[in-house]
């Protein structure tokens, strides 16, 4: 198994899965857009995989040893790369969200825990779940080799969301960072490279095929320690402030970019059948912040969120 198809490829999770697909041997080839600039070593189709003529005509002309779909966000995504890629490939990696699951209070969540249900309102755990079912029926009907992985939230180089940016610019400004409740409930992350890796392993165990894996960091943390942990990053002067959620309009731009509904997922089966071993969240901050430090993609902050919180605390006394 030596050419490999990644859907997406250019950005954040599917950047790094090409970077580590590449280090282990792997010939590239990515599918997307074009809209950003392709990793270097690759090859590269251009299409919008919504546009699903040209889609199949573009694909049904390459052959490929395997494929990893970063960008599948909806069913009929799937449906294209079941029809497409049925019977042609030995093994198809698709990347799923630990948010598949149905609400619950016990923890962890495992992998054979219910997803949520399909009710057609096409929330992002919809699709992402009835993506799986048409997956798994694909692979008990028809021995489509399958394997899902279920991320946790994802951090670190290229995140093109505000979440440890939003720690960051704060640590950075010397300002006290806003954090909702108490800062005592308890969320699951990942670091990005973790995330690729996993993808790679996926790859060649054969173990994994029919298989589903919760993908997350060693241990669950409190979101006080998360913020902590990104702010410690580039400085010792970190300072929190506890505000009620439930006061500050959910809507306003940039605020606190983590749940604070509980969040832990189990990584025993990843740990056995892929190697998983995830770094710690110390160690993988100083990576994300030595990256954005460099970078600054989101420009100058403006802390608009910060004032909101204040306001709402004033109004509150």
């Amino acid at each position: 198994m030596r050419r490999v198809l990644v859907m997406g490829g250019s950005k954040f999770v599917g950047l790094h899965t090409v970077s580590v697909l590449l280090r282990d041997g792997y010939q590239v080839t990515t599918l997307n857009r074009g809209t950003t600039e392709q990793p270097l070593g690759v090859g590269h189709l251009k299409c919008d995989r919504k546009d699903l003529p040209r889609l199949k005509a573009l694909l049904e002309k390459e052959e490929f040893s395997a494929v990893v779909d970063i960008t599948a966000a909806e069913p009929e995504d799937t449906e294209a790369m079941i029809e497409i890629f049925g019977g042609r490939i030995e093994r198809f990696v698709h990347c799923s969200t630990g948010a598949v699951y149905e609400d619950k209070w016990e923890f962890p969540v495992f992998e054979e825990d219910p997803l949520v249900g399909w009710t057609g309102v096409r929330t992002y755990p919809e699709n992402k779940a009835q993506c799986e079912r048409l997956l798994f029926k694909a692979f008990e009907e028809r021995g489509f080799p399958v394997t899902i992985l279920r991320p946790t939230v994802i951090y670190c180089p290229h995140n093109y969301l505000y979440r440890e940016a939003y720690v960051f610019d704060r640590a950075e400004a010397r300002r006290p960072i806003p954090v909702p409740g108490d800062g005592k409930s308890v969320t699951h992350v990942v670091h990005v490279d973790d995330v690729a890796k996993a993808f790679a392993e996926a790859l060649r165990s054969h173990a994994s095929i029919g298989q589903a894996y919760n993908i997350a960091g060693p241990r669950a943390v409190s979101l006080n320690l998360w913020v902590e942990s990104a702010a410690k990053a580039c400085t010792d002067e970190v300072r929190l402030i506890h505000y009620d959620e439930n006061l500050v309009n959910r809507d306003v731009k940039d605020g606190f970019p983590l749940s604070t509904s509980p969040w832990i997922m189990s990584i025993q089966k990843a740990q056995r059948d892929l190697g998983f071993t995830p770094r710690g969240l110390y160690d993988g901050m100083k990576d994300a912040y030595e990256w954005y430090s460099r970078n600054h993609p989101f420009g100058r902050p403006d802390f608009q969120f910060d004032r909101v919180v204040a306001s709402s605390q004033r109004a509150r006394n």
